[in-house]
């Protein structure tokens, strides 16, 4: 087993584990020997997405995109960190590229409704995120995305149907106990 391999797997449990300092250790290493790995910057700006941390996430997904092209997971995820910067349109338009790949994607069908949803666009947010849950009924993020996206959009009694809904798949559910 290579030293890459070892740090990549330690990395990814470090990340699972919610430990971030330890994942972009050892990420970080695996960059020191190879600036280029697509695996290495992938995590990274996975770590510096979770980390709250949305604009070096974008230029990493960048750097990915540039030199390995563009895959729907790559897409998604410069998406996400895109709409956490704020930037919807950017957002929207990385997450259509990424559904025009791979369309039942949840995640970019979930950042997709709620970029929509916060630039204005709350009606046509909420359905593509009714289609995502249609995809995923267990999923209580895109529950809670529906709930919101309603919300914006004016629709009070879904939303609080989407919300309770939230909280039968996971009690306790703290941005959806908020939002209600």
């Amino acid at each position: 087993m290579s030293d890459r391999h070892t740090l990549i797997t330690a990395a990814k449990s470090a990340l699972g584990a919610g430990n971030l300092a330890a994942a972009e250790s050892a990420l970080r290493r695996v960059l020191q020997t190879d600036p280029a790995d697509g695996d290495g910057l992938m995590l990274l700006g996975i770590v510096a997405a979770r980390a709250g941390k949305p604009e070096p996430a974008i230029m990493l997904f960048e750097q990915v995109i540039a030199r390995y092209g563009e895959q729907p997971s790559i897409l998604a995820n410069l998406a996400a960190a895109l709409h956490s910067a704020g930037r919807h349109g950017d957002a929207i338009a990385r997450a259509r590229q990424a559904l025009h790949l791979l369309p039942a994607m949840i995640e970019a069908l979930n950042t997709l409704g709620n970029a929509l949803a916060e630039a204005g666009q709350a009606a046509e947010g909420a359905a593509v995120l009714a289609s995502a849950v249609a995809l995923r009924p267990d999923h209580p993020e895109l529950w809670n995305s529906l709930g919101s996206a309603l919300g914006i959009a004016g629709r009070i009694p879904a939303a609080v149907a989407a919300l309770r809904h939230v909280l039968t798949l996971q009690p306790g559910h703290g941005n959806a106990l908020s939002s209600l």
